[in-house]
Formats: C-alpha cells, structure tokens, sequence
C-alpha cells in the first residue's frame, strides 16, 4: 500500500498498466545504462544502484496490497515523479516518430483488425484517466498537442503524490534558518528531505532489477 493523496491504496486497471508500462521502460534504462537520467535533479543525483533501490521500494508499496505504506520522502516521490515523467517524455518521442511518415499512425481499436498491435503510450493515458478521473472533453488518441498529454500525466501523477514539495529541495539553497522557516510554513517534517536511501551492491541490485522486472508486463510473460 501506498500514502498517496487519494488515501492508502494500490494501483489498479489501467492506471495500474500505464504505471508499470513506464516502470518497466525505466528498468531497461537503469539496466543498460548507469548514468540514466530523468531531468529530476533529487532522483539523477542518486548513484545507479540507489535508484533502483528507491524505484523498488515505492513499485513494491504501489502495487502490492500487503506492504505496509512507507514513510513519504522527497527521494521517494521524486521516483513517481520519475516514472510519470517518462511517460511524457515516451509521449513526445511517440508524436514525433508516429507523425513523421505523412502523418500516418496506426492505433489499435477495441473489435478491430488492429487488436494485435499493442496501445500506444496516449492510449494507456486515456484508459487511466478514464478509470480513475473525473476529466471531461478527453483529447483523441491521435493527438499531437504535447500540452494536452502532459496535463493528464499530471492529473495522474497527483493522484498518486500530496503535493510537490520533493521539488523543493532545488530551493533549499538558502540560510538555514530561511529554510527551516519554510518547511515550517509548508508543515515539512526535516526528515523528508535528509533521508537517506539505501545503497545496494551490485549483486544486490541485481536482483532488485530481477524483481523489478517481475513486476512489468514484459517480466511476467518471461
């Protein structure tokens, strides 16, 4: 179980898919690449088999019903926040490859010759956002406006985190006293921001990434 904003619950249904869509695409990255990197300056600061740790321990919280809720921490939003991002960014790549062959681009469609193929990455969103918002006037899953995909990737992303203090900590450069009065303001416990995650060795990663990977799709059908 997770804490999330929506109160302590796991992923389900399509929201569920997307999210291990993503985990999955993140665990190919981490494995054959160390310096992987999201744009998360909290999350690419964390050495390699830190990352995994972290991405690890919130997948296990999210997705199974018999973990106890862990303690939030700004390191462990930021890897929701990781794994939300990646979708965006699958999003833009999916728009610029899909649309660059005179604009053509095949989706697949419930009851048609196309159940093969599988859903694109703004279907996944649709789905999700289907089951688990109240949003109105969806946008077509053929649509190229990046803006659009990335304001529901949020609204998703925020059904899972409170706020987005994690971010915080690119600002915290300040005298201590400034930004001890700011966690205040904002009723930041200190240890959201000094908690430090674990650091696997490698044998040890390895197998986190051997678990991580039997949480995705692709990892079940191994």
């Amino acid at each position: 179980m997770y804490r999330t904003s929506q109160g302590e619950r796991t992923l389900r249904g399509a929201e569920r898919r997307l999210f291990l869509e993503s985990l999955g695409m993140i665990v190919d990255f981490l494995s054959d690449d160390n310096d992987y990197t999201a744009d998360i300056t909290i999350f690419d600061e964390l050495q390699r088999n830190q990352k995994v740790a972290v991405l690890l321990g919130i997948s296990r919280a999210l997705l199974r019903e018999n973990v106890t809720p862990p303690t939030l921490t700004a390191i462990s939003e930021s890897a929701v926040a990781v794994v939300y991002g990646n979708i965006y960014d699958r999003i833009v790549e999916e728009i610029e490859t899909t649309y660059a062959d005179d604009g053509m681009v095949e989706f697949a469609e419930s009851g048609s010759n196309s159940e093969s193929l599988a859903p694109s990455w703004r279907e996944l969103v649709l789905a999700a956002c289907r089951e688990v918002t109240k949003l109105d006037d969806l946008p077509a899953a053929e649509s190229s406006e990046a803006e659009e995909w990335e304001f529901l990737i949020d609204c998703l992303r925020d059904l899972i985190l409170w706020d987005r203090d994690w971010q915080m900590i690119e600002h915290l450069d300040v005298p201590p006293e400034t930004g001890q009065r700011l966690k205040e303001e904002l009723g930041i416990d200190d240890a959201y921001f000094v908690w430090v995650p674990p650091d696997p060795t490698n044998e040890e990663a390895a197998e986190m990434v051997m678990e991580l990977r039997y949480l995705t799709p692709e990892g079940r059908r191994l």
